[in-house]
């Protein structure tokens, strides 16, 4: 726990989405995945990508939404509409409060599942791997690798950095996404 966190639980403040009840912002995403996929497919919308950052009111969970003719800023508002109805139903008393962005996942698309991987093959991509943590320091450092992408057979997504195939695994895939 770092001192500004430790000095706020001792004023009685929030100290971000522990006190929700849920452990952090991880479980908060899979959460709200978990309820906004069923939705986005019933309104023929993929569910690209969702991610949940601490804000000053609260949690904000971040949806990315596509569909292949592209998505409308209506289209946005109206499963945005629905989101905070679902979120408000479904993590009551888990989450007191929340903000809620949907959009498009624009010309820098988060890649997420091997799919998407296998979807944009040809394309350029940014992938930001997990460290190795074998050097001495705390923890390990994340790196990020540039190049095509070739596929993603298995459990690991293969791409060409300046004329050299590496593969990486998807466990190892802190994030990605087009570049």
């Amino acid at each position: 726990m770092t001192n500004k966190r430790r000095r706020q639980k001792i004023r009685g403040k929030k100290t971000g989405p522990r006190k929700s009840g849920l452990r952090n912002h991880q479980e908060i995403s899979r959460r709200a995945a978990g309820i906004a996929e069923p939705l986005c497919l019933a309104e023929g919308m993929e569910l690209v990508l969702t991610e949940c950052a601490g804000g000053p009111g609260g949690p904000v969970i971040r949806v990315f939404v596509d569909k292949p003719d592209g998505v409308s800023i209506e289209d946005c508002a109206r499963i945005s509409r629905q989101l905070h109805d679902l979120f408000d139903v479904e993590m009551e008393g888990v989450m007191e409060r929340f903000g809620l962005e949907v959009s498009s996942p624009g010309a820098h698309r988060p890649l997420a599942k091997a799919a998407d991987f296998e979807r944009f093959k040809g394309r350029k991509a940014a992938v930001r791997v997990r460290g190795d943590g074998g050097e001495k320091r705390k923890g390990p450092r994340n790196k990020t690798i540039k190049g095509i992408i070739i596929g993603a057979p298995g459990n690991r997504v293969e791409m060409d950095v300046d004329g050299v195939p590496v593969a990486i695994a998807l466990d190892d895939i802190v994030k990605a996404r087009l570049d």
